[in-house]
């Protein structure tokens, strides 16, 4: 076989695991760079193991889950592989997202999907409307000069707020965050994007100060919150 033939990942998994043709996958996994996320993520595990089969076994079969019937280890095995599937690819992605560069807000961003836009007689705000079109289709320099056309307005403010972000214009983003009145129902989810702002401006005070003292309404940037304090803390 030829380093260049494409294999899936179940074929290099039972070679792995029986020890048949383990060294050319070895070769393989090390020449190779891989867009499915599977593989990818069997690389970086692999890596991380200095490629020892041994570590691998041993997270795919756990010794206390080897049995002694060859069926039985047959299928444990293939219970095992699709279940390991999942972490490994966690782990690829986990790795990708922490070697983002943290300059950029990229690496703290949690999208936020808008509002439905309603095109019709009866709305009675275009501007606001068109911005959000624009927003949604991640135009975002067309969505902050239509969302500027509907003054006095959170809605606009918050995602205008979140376009700057997105564009890296971080004093413009703060403004618009930071004028979100109390009462607004974008109040407590601008708190996590002006936290994100402080992170890539290395303001780390102000970020921290928001992170301890907000809990957020939606689980992911609550999430997030206790991922980013651990990071800062870190560092």
């Amino acid at each position: 076989m030829e380093l260049n033939e494409k294999h899936n990942y179940k074929e290099v998994i039972d070679a792995f695991l029986t020890n048949r043709k383990a060294h050319y996958f070895i070769e393989y996994m090390k020449s190779n760079v891989f867009d499915d996320d599977e593989l990818s993520g069997l690389k970086l595990f692999l890596e991380n193991n200095a490629y020892d089969l041994s570590s691998l076994k041993s997270f795919l079969m756990p010794p206390a889950l080897q049995v002694t019937s060859t069926a039985r280890v047959s299928c444990l095995t293939s219970i095992k592989i699709a279940a390991s599937v999942l972490l490994l690819i966690s782990i690829f992605l986990s790795a990708k997202y922490y070697d983002a560069n943290k300059n950029n807000s990229d690496h703290y961003w949690i999208h936020d999907e808008g509002f439905k836009v309603l095109m019709g007689a009866e709305n009675k705000s275009i501007s606001l409307a068109n911005g959000m079109s624009y927003y949604k289709s991640e135009n975002y320099k067309e969505a902050i000069r239509s969302f500027s056309r509907a003054t006095k307005n959170d809605t606009a403010s918050f995602y205008s707020g979140l376009c700057f972000l997105k564009l890296n214009e971080l004093d413009s983003a703060l403004k618009h965050l930071q004028a979100i009145p109390s009462s607004s129902v974008y109040k407590n989810k601008s708190y996590y994007y002006l936290a994100v702002c402080y992170l890539v401006t290395n303001e780390k005070n102000k970020a921290i100060g928001i992170l301890k003292t907000c809990h957020f309404e939606t689980i992911e940037m609550e999430s997030n919150r206790y991922a980013l304090l651990k990071e800062v803390n870190e560092n």
